[in-house]
């Protein structure tokens, strides 16, 4: 739980109960009114980098996120006496999914379409949270050295596989998001809209399809059936696209190519995060069960493979969608 002292530095209060979606840091709503959170030092390894980026980017989204609650004495964080650093930010009524309804699509993608839209032209200066974040090839060298120089499986045979057609990224980058999943988005309690952004925890310098790669890939990810490439999914898809591509506009034939390959390359690569992960004894992600994350990369590997049958059908949709 959270320790008193850390409650008195924002004079806080009332009933204190669990948030358990996340699997990095510790989430706790106070008072049905904030959310006080425990950072990952593990993970996060200059916390404070977290906060300075959060500032970088707020003046840009302050209306899409939620707002950073200081102390009574005005600072942003707190380190309690174990070295943990704890924050606070605005609590807001919503709703929120792993698995989105079909007429939440557009929105989600509304949504983060706009965020990257507003922070492409962002000039402040922001510091890598993790190392080596969203660089694939930075991954499959940790998984090379995690792994043993005998190791097999299926899961191997699968990634050799997935790796022969990569998307090649062009140079492009910009202040992204870097956590594009539909379960970072909060939707008004009954009205089909978006009211919150959260989890900025991985804003970083990237290429923007990396979000938009991962968008599709987390709205996909929920679905528990082989027909990810069905007609039901290539509509919840489309209407993704329209949202998202209605506030963050592509200019090339070779832009749409790279977009609507990332969502493959984005559960290639947290397949191989997994998999790395559960071979060196789960340390980044939480699990109940030893082999939790090796599942998880197995699904992942899955996933990238459907999705990329699915890179037509979204070239279609991309190109389909003019500029306003």
């Amino acid at each position: 739980m959270i320790p008193e002292d850390v409650l008195a530095r924002w004079a806080l209060s009332g009933p204190i109960s669990r948030i358990d979606t996340g699997r990095i840091n510790d989430t706790y709503l106070v008072d049905q009114s904030y959310v006080v959170q425990r950072v990952n030092k593990n993970v996060f390894r200059d916390p404070a980098a977290l906060i300075s980026n959060y500032r970088a980017v707020y003046d840009s989204v302050f209306d899409l996120v939620a707002p950073l609650v200081p102390t009574i004495d005005g600072a942003d964080y707190v380190l309690d006496e174990s070295g943990h650093t704890w924050r606070a930010f605005v609590h807001f009524e919503s709703r929120n999914f792993r698995q989105l309804p079909d007429s939440l699509c557009r929105v989600a993608g509304e949504a983060y379409g706009l965020f990257l839209d507003r922070v492409a032209h962002c000039q402040r200066e922001i510091q890598p949270s993790i190392e080596g974040f969203h660089q694939l090839e930075y991954y499959l060298d940790q998984l090379n050295h995690a792994a043993s120089s005998n190791a097999s499986g299926e899961e191997f045979d699968l990634l050799e596989e997935l790796m022969e057609n990569r998307v090649a990224f062009d140079p492009n980058r910009q202040v992204i998001h870097g956590d594009c999943k539909v379960s970072n988005l909060l939707f008004h309690p009954t009205a089909p809209k978006a009211v919150r952004i959260v989890d900025l925890d991985t804003v970083m310098v990237g290429h923007p399809a990396w979000d938009f790669g991962d968008l599709v890939r987390s709205l996909t990810s929920g679905i528990d059936t082989d027909s990810v490439v069905g007609a039901q999914m290539l509509d919840r898809v489309k209407d993704l696209c329209i949202g998202f591509f209605s506030h963050f506009k592509v200019q090339s034939m070779v832009a749409v190519r790279v977009f609507a390959g990332s969502p493959s390359h984005m559960a290639l690569m947290l397949g191989v995060r997994y998999l790395t992960d559960h071979i060196s004894g789960n340390r980044y992600f939480k699990v109940d069960a030893p082999d939790d994350n090796l599942a998880r990369a197995r699904r992942q590997f899955e996933i990238s493979k459907r999705l990329k049958s699915m890179q037509p059908n979204l070239e279609d949709f991309i190109a389909a969608i003019k500029p306003s």
